[in-house]
């Protein structure tokens, strides 16, 4: 899927495997032995307990649930079960992209798409993604950019 989708959309963006998993932004870390900051998660959020949208932060923050919320005029918002998230976006926990997630917003982080780079999952726990903003906020499904951390 994500290959195909880079492929289709030419974009700059590299696919990294990794020999064990790296099913969260630490073991990403660990793995490449880069700071926190600079590995992206891709988190699932369903906003009034129907419509989901994605939120692509640093490893080291947190999601603002009354930012997220106020974004989308949404009441309350929470995380993703895991089979919801398999069933939205067609990747399990941990191995989210930043793009090729269908008719889903995307919402990347301020503090994010000011950096070069990032390294984000990569369609399963044993790939990431190098990519940038900039790729994220053009390919993104109705991707944007907003203050949504803590």
């Amino acid at each position: 899927m994500l290959p195909d989708f880079i492929e289709a959309n030419g974009l700059k963006a590299k696919i990294i495997f990794c020999a064990k998993p790296v099913a969260t932004a630490v073991q990403a870390s660990d793995f490449l032995k880069l700071p926190l900051e600079c590995i992206a998660k891709t988190i699932l959020f369903i906003l009034d307990s129907e419509k989901p949208v994605l939120c692509i932060l640093s490893g080291k923050s947190r999601v603002s649930a009354i930012k997220l919320c106020s974004l989308f005029n949404s009441q309350k918002c929470r995380i993703a079960k895991p089979e919801e998230v398999l069933e939205i976006t067609g990747y399990e926990i941990g191995a989210v992209p930043p793009v090729s997630v269908y008719g889903v917003p995307a919402i990347l982080d301020s503090k994010l798409a000011e950096m070069n780079e990032i390294i984000s999952g990569g369609g399963s726990i044993q790939h990431l993604l190098r990519i940038s903003p900039k790729e994220i906020l053009e390919f993104g499904f109705e991707c944007r950019t907003a203050d949504i951390t803590e």
